[in-house]
């Protein structure tokens, strides 16, 4: 926000009215909240992104993690905390909620970090498409001040116009690997 119109040079003091200090308290909360979503996927899941549940009749609800999405995102933040990247390969069982978990993460991580380019894969056409709506959902039913604004807008792909990132949603059977680098994914200990 610039505020330069507002600041009187000759004294060096700002000049603002009611309406001018009610904006830059809105911003400066805005910021504030921007700068503890950033950190945590999980409050801001809670109070940005809304999900559609099975029971439709309910319209979107506020996305507070089930017991599987709370170990799934226990174990990430500590997989990024060590080694400050994520390698996930999840075994999930249906309904679960994992699917939606993920979208909204990709999501997430997309919003908060420039030039991110993002990757959602799913196993056919149906449920890419299925995933691809479920994202545009979240977006479109974020509070206005925090919705992002699309550079890039298509059938498989939203790209953020304030940060340069965005994700594509894949299907399996299109998918043709040019370089695979092998990670350990799970260690075993006893």
């Amino acid at each position: 926000m610039v505020l330069l119109s507002l600041v009187n040079f000759r004294s060096g003091r700002t000049r603002m009215n009611n309406k001018q200090k009610l904006a830059l308290a809105k911003e400066v909360q805005k910021r504030k909240k921007l700068a503890d979503y950033e950190g945590d996927f999980e409050l801001f899941s809670k109070e940005q992104i809304k999900i559609l549940t099975k029971d439709s009749s309910m319209g979107f609800i506020p996305f507070e993690f089930n017991e599987a999405q709370k170990i799934v995102n226990e174990k990430i933040d500590e997989q990024l905390k060590k080694t400050g990247r994520v390698r996930a390969i999840v075994l999930k069982g249906r309904q679960m909620g994992l699917s939606t978990f993920a979208v909204a993460r990709v999501f997430w991580k997309s919003y908060f970090n420039a030039h991110n380019k993002s990757v959602v894969m799913a196993h056919d056409s149906a449920t890419s498409d299925s995933l691809f709506n479920m994202s545009r959902n979240t977006i479109s039913n974020m509070p206005e001040e925090y919705r992002p604004t699309f550079k890039k807008s298509n059938a498989k792909e939203i790209m953020f116009e304030h940060n340069e990132s965005g994700y594509r949603l894949y299907t399996a059977d299109l998918l043709k690997l040019v370089e695979v680098q092998l990670q350990p994914l799970l260690t075993y200990q006893r």
